[in-house]
């Protein structure tokens, strides 16, 4: 499989191609300077050290990214549908107004992440620790959240009918304005929590 990373230079849109273990050395050169609108569907990056990489507007649908690092790494208005996180180092990375539709971010480190405005409708954070991370306007329907860790984090405005929180932890959360019809919070630690003019139509916090 080949993936595409574009040249970086002067008003350029021309872009090299890699195949096979090429690809890994590949990234590591172009990540001083950054990797933005990248095209790597597919992209077997499981494990890559990618922290502080600008990968804004990139293409990663259905990318495997499982163990990899991307601390502080900059995804705005990436395209990660599908993608696997799982067990990945994400803490500080933006993803603002990024589509993470389907996309697994299971066991993750996500503390301090941005996910404002983001798209992610069915996305899997179950056992992820996103203690101090902001979703404000995050569009999260139908996401899951079970036994995560999202001690004081922001989730004003965003919307998460049908979202799951079962046994997570949200001490402290911010959920001002949340829309949270048909969530569920069964067993969820609420402690402290602030759910000022939440929009909690059948929301289960049993």
């Amino acid at each position: 499989m080949k993936f595409r990373i574009p040249y970086v230079g002067f008003q350029t849109t021309a872009a090299r191609v890699f195949e096979g273990e090429t690809l890994h050395q590949a990234l590591r050169a172009n990540a001083a300077v950054g990797l933005e609108r990248a095209a790597l569907d597919g992209a077997d990056l499981a494990g890559v050290d990618l922290a502080d990489v600008n990968l804004s507007g990139a293409s990663l649908y259905e990318a495997n990214l499982r163990g990899a690092c991307l601390d502080g790494a900059k995804l705005d208005l990436a395209y990660l549908e599908g993608a696997r996180l799982d067990g990945a180092q994400l803490s500080n990375a933006t993803f603002a107004s990024a589509q993470i539709e389907r996309a697994s971010f299971v066991e993750a480190t996500l503390r301090g992440a941005l996910f404002s405005s983001a798209d992610g409708t069915g996305a899997v954070f179950n056992f992820a620790d996103l203690a101090d991370a902001v979703l404000i306007h995050g569009y999260m329907e139908h996401a899951a959240f079970v036994c995560a860790r999202l001690v004081r984090a922001d989730l004003t405005d965003a919307r998460l009918w049908r979202a799951r929180f079962d046994g997570a932890s949200l001490v402290g959360a911010k959920l001002l304005r949340t829309s949270l019809r048909e969530a569920c919070f069964v067993d969820a630690d609420l402690s402290g929590a602030d759910f000022r003019c939440p929009a909690v139509g059948g929301a289960d916090v049993t």
